[in-house]
């Protein structure tokens, strides 16, 4: 009986268990009967023959089964938790997603445990500069966008101000952890001491979940800002500063700004750093002009470009901005960029400056141009939409007809369209 148990008693859920209990009855019993004295002589009938003992008989097999099912449980339990031989951690395969992109939190999954990477993201290819995600893991375990990059509204858009569908890598920094102590947060139930984080940081492809390399950022030892509105945390869990701008692009920049095998992706963002300074040497009509005013912080920025020429004659002003995805649902960078140029045609029907916009072809995906009274002076504003770009130029004088200054801000925005490759 033990070794028809042994050999058929495991082929199902249930039997598992059940199988085990009655050959441990078996087993009690077995040691009951080899208690007994032996057969005594003249006893009726005649004793049975005891046969081969049980390991030695072919059935005996069936006990190599439950060593057998308890290896291949332990394991499909080191290979399911991704354990390797010396003790590494294997991560699970990263899986595929083709769902729509609509803001940076949507490449979250890219640092989750079960990794996602997205067929719709550009590809990691041709020259620099490549647009860039990175996230974070508190102690809860959520992955969010590093705020410390988000607060600098005029950083190139290469760090996490393009459309998140232009995202090439995704940078997952995982949890915090250090020791060194620059601060204290303040909250309704107490305060909490404020660590510098320390953190291992993994560099992926976006559209296809490769690894592209390992770096290790430090938390800023600023802690203006750093310090959230609420927070949650496990019991012992500590408080960390987040890397902030600079510290990204010092570690991370080799990876953005590298050239790469392939082709490149569509242009996705566009340093305008200098294109003032640039346009001031093609600007028409320069006997007329007087100097450019200086351009500084925040006007001179890779996003922003503010300029004006004054003389006796003549004022221009000139405002160029490469607009930003803002991370908000449906709110890309082109979305954001048509809002501002409506608000500028709406600002250009206003009656205090004379007639209501003009549409005009030719220039931009879409363009207006309406009379201008700055300062008294007759003139003309232009306002363009090219993709994330917005122009606004104004070109006023004396004794300057509405038509030669309508020219002349067209000339010049037109001209300020190609410096931003546009």
């Amino acid at each position: 009986m033990t070794l028809e148990n042994v050999w058929l008693g495991w082929w199902s859920p249930f039997s598992m268990f059940i199988n085990v209990v009655t050959m441990l009855i078996n087993l009690l019993t077995y040691r009951g009967i080899a208690k007994l004295p032996p057969p005594i002589p003249g006893m009726p009938g005649q004793p049975m023959m005891p046969g081969k003992p049980l390991l030695r008989r072919r059935a005996a097999v069936g006990f190599l089964i439950p060593a057998v099912l308890s290896m291949a449980a332990v394991v499909g339990l080191i290979v399911g938790s991704g354990a390797a031989v010396g003790g590494l951690v294997r991560e699970p395969a990263p899986i595929a997603s083709s769902d729509a992109l609509q803001s940076d939190r949507d490449l979250a999954d890219g640092c989750a445990d079960q990794r996602s990477y997205f067929t719709r993201a550009d590809a990691y290819a041709g020259p620099g500069p490549h647009p860039i995600a990175v996230f974070r893991t508190d102690a809860m375990g959520n992955v969010d966008p590093v705020d410390g990059i988000q607060r600098d509204i005029d950083r190139p858009r290469q760090w996490m101000g393009v459309d998140a569908e232009r995202y090439q890598l995704i940078v997952c920094l995982g949890s915090a952890r250090g020791e060194e102590r620059v601060g204290q947060c303040d909250f309704d139930n107490g305060p909490l001491t404020l660590y510098r984080g320390l953190y291992d940081a993994t560099v992926y492809e976006a559209r296809t979940g490769a690894e592209v390399g390992t770096a290790r950022l430090r938390g800023s030892s600023n802690i203006e800002g750093a310090c959230p509105y609420f927070v949650f945390l496990p019991a012992g869990a500590n408080l960390y500063t987040e890397p902030g701008l600079a510290e990204i692009q010092r570690v991370l920049g080799t990876y953005v700004d590298r050239t790469m095998p392939g082709p490149a992706a569509a242009a996705s963002t566009k340093d305008l750093s200098g294109l003032c300074r640039t346009l001031a040497t093609q600007m028409p009509d320069r006997d007329q002009l007087g100097p450019m005013g200086p351009v500084t912080d925040p006007t001179d920025t890779p996003v922003t470009q503010s300029c004006n020429w004054s003389s006796d004659t003549r004022f221009v002003t000139v405002d160029v901005r490469a607009h930003a995805s803002y991370g908000v649902a449906g709110s890309q960078s082109a979305d954001n960029a048509r809002t501002h140029h409506e608000t500028a045609t709406k600002m250009m029907a206003d009656p205090k400056r004379g007639a209501g916009p003009e549409n005009m072809t030719g220039l931009g995906e879409q363009a207006a141009v309406a009379p201008s009274h700055l300062y008294s002076n007759p003139g003309a504003t232009v306002a363009v939409l090219a993709g994330d770009v917005t122009v606004e130029v104004t070109w006023t004088g004396e004794a300057l007809s509405y038509s030669d200054a309508r020219d002349q801000a067209v000339t010049v925005a037109r001209t300020a369209l190609g410096l931003a490759g546009k």
